[in-house]
Formats: structure tokens, C-alpha cells, sequence
């Protein structure tokens, strides 16, 4: 519709604006046949208004308005004009006879029966025209410049809201980060006390493995929000009892209510004749799911009530968290899976967090093939619901076990920091393997050549010689069969990638359930 050459970029400044149209006033004078010929090559709207009517256009005042030579000549000029701007212009144009400037310019919209609006910038100048008073004016199609303006104003604003909000972020991970590693260093040091009873250890005990446990999970969250981004999440998908984790779940949060002295009631609601019910998903995900949304319904309920539970609609699991707590502002619910969202909360009330958890609980509900939703009045309390896909449900059901004999079993620990190394020795000291150690790639080599005997290699990458890679592909050279669990600071894509041998991965810090089911996998 319109000339792909920008008008605008004709007319640089005002002064060339008066000089345009003094030229058209000189040709119309001179010569209508003249003026009428030279105004209908230029690519913006010229024409002129006689008592509010138009008695001459040229041919790119009809692309402009979307109208035809013979609807302009019925028009009144003000039917062009936006509602929105007709006082504007009722304004401009008194000001300019009350001041008797020799040229009127500013921007307005026009109406338009194809795209209904289209901002233009507009000049005029008086003339005289048999031997009557009006105008000649010339409209610039800007409407392409205001949209980008508009866009520009827009992303400016995001960037700076954005920026705000990283800032307002750092801060607050930084406090979130603080406050447990304030209780993990004070109770560490208490600990150091002479004379300290039974009681008082393990109370200082507790209250570090909690604060650990705190401090992990907001790493992990971090970690999970990275890996969103870059879309690196690994999914395990695994078969199920649905109502045994969710009994799990609420058995822990039992004891979490009682441990925060919180007068809430928390229950589990599953379908009738649902006991052998399973779903085919990644258990962990499924399980940080819920944990973020229970979590959450508990903080924001003083007293009251949580429930949670399930039902089954078509294909799906449709799963919900409700409580009796604050509920969502109107204008929030938009925005509740936004990024850093709790950050905007935190300013009016005391809520912790860093904000991130609603929108990993979505991100990971859309991973596993469902949709997250929420339903909430302010002060009547919020409910949660997701689907997540049943799977696979014609396979024969088996009852899968990870009870496995470990006794006897030879397992090498390749780890360099002893501190690690008697963790890991720790947590296996129940199972009856045999546990060997090599602090450097070296020796690891000349034992396992040595001996040969072991059942499994637990190998750390980080070494002081050789790096667990490089001892991982030797060692695979002498025994293929051998199974290698690496440990690794970095994502599992990026180590996997690498031609390795490894037949397994697990991220630190260690998850000692994780570090079980892949022991039981392999051993």
C-alpha cells in the first residue's frame, strides 16, 4: 500500500518543509495543471482543505486513507482524524491563526478503513485559492517510525526492568546464601566446644544437616535454571508407583510442618482403587514438582489447610496443590511464573526466596509433556494444577527392585581429598563392600593392573596428575567390562561428550540416593 522509500527522510528538517510547500503554493499559482502533474509523483500526501473540505488530493492521499477519489471529495477533513487526536488538532490549528504563524506541524493519527489508524506527520500552510481562504498540507507517513519508537521505548523498558531485577537477584541470593552458611559455620565451631553433651551435638548436628540441606537446594536451583536456559536438562524417564511417592512426599512434609511449629493441617487425596496405579516419568523432576508447590502453599499459609493429590482425566495424571493461605493479587497471576517473581513480592511483605522456584516447577512440568495452571482469589488461598502424560500403561507390571547383594563386593574410590573419600567410605560402610582408595590417576592405574579384581570404579576427574578422563580410557583399555561412575562438577553433556568410556555420571555434591541406584545399576 505504501512506497517502500521513507517519506520522511524527503523533508530533513522544518526548513524544508516551508520550502516544499511554498514550491507547491508557487506551482499552484503558476499553473493548477503543473502542480497537479508534480504532486502526484511525490511519495507523501498532498492536498488541499477549503472550509473543512477537500478540493484537491493527489493519487498518494488515496493509498494514505484507503479511499477512493470520490469518498474524499464527501469527506469532511475532520472524519479523517483518530478520535483520539481531533481535539489535538482543533488545538494546533487555533493556536497557529491566533498567532499567525506562516507554517502548522505536528504528528497525529488518521483513520483508515484498512489498517484503521496510521500515524502521520502533518504541515500546512495558508493559501489563497479562487480567491478564497484555505490550506495546502502535506501528511508524511510515520506510522513504521512510531512502531519502532514504541518497540525501542518497550525493550528499554524491559532491559532496565530487567536489569533491576538481577541486581534486586544478586542481592538476594547473596542473603539466601548467607543465612545458612551462618548457621553451618556458627554450629561447626560450636561443635568444637569441650565437655559438649550427646544432646547438644546432634541438636548442632541437626541443625547443619538442615542448613546444608538448604544451602544445596538453592545451588541446585541455580544450577537447574542455568541448564533450563541452555535447555540441558537430563530426563530419566522410569516406571512408577504414583500413590507410594506421593505417600512419601506427604510423610515428609508431615514432619517438616512439625518442625517449623506451623498450625497447618496437610493432606493426601488419591482416587478410589488406585493402588496399583503407575506412571511412567522421571521420578526426581516429578518429585521436585511437588516439593516446590507443597513448599510453597506452606509459607504462604500461617494456618489452615494443604492439600494435594490427583486424578485421572483421558490420557493424563491431572495433579493439584491447594491451601487455605494469602492466595495471588488479581494483577499477579499473570505473572506468577515469572522469573524472579518473589523478588517483586518481597518488597511489601517478608517472604523469603529467590524467586525461581515457580518458574523451574513450570519449565520442568512442560519437560515431562504437561501444562502448569493456577486458580487464586486474594486472602481465599491458591491451587495449583498440572498434567503430566501417563505413559507407557501396556507393559506388564513388574516390581521393580534395587535390593542387590553388595557384600564382598570390590569397589576403588579414585579421589584425591581424603575428606571425600572417607564421606564416600562412610556412606557404603553399611553395605559389606570392600573399599580401596587411590588418591592420584597414577596409582589407580598400577592397582587396578596390579589386581584387577575390582567390581567398580568410583573416579573423580579432578586428580593432581592424570586426570580422571584420561585414567578412565586407560583402565577401559585394560578392561572394558569394567564399570566407571565418574563424579563431576560439570553438566553431564558437556563431560559426556567427550569420547570418555564412563558408563555413568553423578554431579557434586554427591546425591548418596543417586550414587545408590547407580551403584545398584552396575555392581
Amino acid at each position: 500500500m505504501h512506497n517502500n522509500e521513507d517519506p520522511k527522510n524527503l523533508f530533513d528538517d522544518n526548513n524544508d518543509i516551508i520550502v516544499k510547500l511554498e514550491e507547491y503554493k508557487r506551482l499552484l499559482l503558476d499553473s493548477k495543471e503543473n502542480f497537479s502533474y508534480f504532486s502526484d509523483f511525490i511519495p507523501a500526501a498532498i492536498f488541499i482543505i477549503q472550509e473543512n473540505k477537500f478540493i484537491y488530493t493527489n493519487k498518494y492521499f488515496e493509498l494514505l486513507s484507503g479511499l477512493s477519489k470520490k469518498q474524499i471529495n464527501k469527506k469532511d477533513f475532520r472524519e479523517l482524524i483518530h478520535p483520539d487526536h481531533l481535539e489535538l488538532v482543533k488545538e494546533k490549528n487555533k493556536a497557529r491563526l491566533e498567532s499567525q504563524v506562516d507554517i502548522n506541524r505536528f504528528e497525529f493519527k488518521i483513520t483508515n478503513p484498512e489498517q484503521k489508524e496510521i500515524w502521520v506527520d502533518f504541515s500546512s500552510i495558508f493559501i489563497e485559492f479562487n480567491k478564497k481562504p484555505a490550506f495546502i498540507g502535506l501528511a508524511i507517513d510515520i506510522d513504521k517510525n512510531k512502531k519502532q519508537e514504541a518497540e525501542l521505548i518497550l525493550a528499554k523498558e524491559k532491559v532496565e526492568k530487567a536489569d533491576k531485577l538481577k541486581t534486586t537477584f544478586l542481592a538476594n541470593i547473596s542473603h539466601e546464601i548467607r543465612t545458612p552458611m551462618n548457621s553451618i559455620v556458627g554450629y561447626s565451631n560450636l561443635l568444637t566446644k569441650p565437655n559438649l553433651t550427646k544432646e547438644k551435638i546432634q541438636g548442632y548436628t541437626n541443625n547443619i544437616q538442615t542448613s546444608t540441606k538448604q544451602l544445596l537446594e538453592l545451588l541446585n536451583d541455580i544450577t537447574d535454571l542455568s541448564k533450563i536456559h541452555v535447555n540441558n536438562i537430563e530426563i530419566d524417564i522410569t516406571r512408577i508407583n504414583i500413590n507410594e511417592l506421593l505417600k512419601g512426599i506427604l510423610a515428609k512434609f508431615e514432619t517438616y510442618i512439625v518442625r517449623r511449629n506451623k498450625e497447618i493441617t496437610i493432606n493426601l487425596k488419591l482416587p478410589r482403587n488406585s493402588n496399583e496405579m503407575d506412571i511412567f516419568t522421571d521420578t526426581f523432576r516429578l518429585n521436585q514438582i511437588f516439593s516446590t508447590l507443597i513448599t510453597n502453599a506452606i509459607k504462604f499459609t500461617s494456618n489452615g489447610m494443604v492439600e494435594f493429590g490427583y486424578n485421572i482425566v483421558d490420557e493424563d495424571f491431572i495433579f493439584y496443590v491447594k491451601d487455605t493461605g494469602i492466595g495471588i493479587k488479581p494483577d499477579s497471576i499473570n505473572k506468577i511464573f515469572d522469573r524472579f517473581f518473589q523478588i517483586e513480592m518481597s518488597k511489601t511483605t517478608n517472604y523469603y526466596g529467590t524467586g525461581l522456584g515457580l518458574t523451574i516447577c513450570k519449565s520442568y512440568v512442560e519437560i515431562l509433556g504437561g501444562e502448569i495452571n493456577v486458580k487464586s482469589k486474594e486472602n481465599k488461598g491458591a491451587e495449583f494444577i498440572f498434567s503430566i502424560p501417563i505413559g507407557k500403561t501396556n507393559i506388564n507390571k513388574q516390581k521393580i527392585s534395587y535390593e542387590k547383594a553388595w557384600k564382598n563386593k570390590n569397589i576403588l574410590i579414585v579421589e584425591d581429598e581424603k575428606i571425600n573419600f572417607v564421606m564416600i567410605k562412610e556412606f557404603l560402610s553399611h553395605t559389606g563392600v570392600n573399599i580401596f582408595n587411590a588418591d592420584t590417576g597414577e596409582k589407580a592405574i598400577k592397582l587396578f593392573e596390579k589386581t584387577n579384581k575390582f567390581d567398580l570404579i568410583l573416579m573423580d576427574i579432578l586428580l593432581p596428575d592424570i586426570n580422571g578422563i584420561e585414567v578412565t580410557k586407560r583402565i577401559k583399555d585394560i578392561n572394558p567390562k569394567i564399570p566407571i561412575i565418574m563424579q563431576t562438577a560439570h553438566h553431564y553433556k558437556e563431560i559426556a561428550s567427550i569420547n570418555v568410556g564412563a558408563d555413568a555420571f553423578i554431579s557434586k555434591p554427591i546425591d548418596f540416593e543417586k550414587l545408590q541406584i547407580l551403584i545398584n545399576k552396575y555392581i
